[in-house]
């Protein structure tokens, strides 16, 4: 696999919740069949946890790290 391949890519999908517009930002690396990552959920919490993880699975998956 390429280097390219394994390049973070930072998106944004836009969420609509009773009439207000929450952005939701995710990372996406890899190819193949997505792998979603998710963070504890607290207030201290980041997608940088997932780093390690994301960038071991990347060769055999597209990662998505939230």
């Amino acid at each position: 696999m390429t280097n390219d391949n394994r390049q973070m890519t930072k998106q944004e999908y836009l969420w609509n919740y009773e009439n207000q517009a929450i952005a939701v930002a995710y990372q996406t690396r890899g190819q193949g069949m997505p792998l979603l990552l998710l963070p504890a959920f607290s207030t201290v919490s980041s997608r940088d946890e997932m780093r390690g993880m994301a960038e071991l699975l990347c060769d055999r998956f597209e990662v998505v790290a939230l």
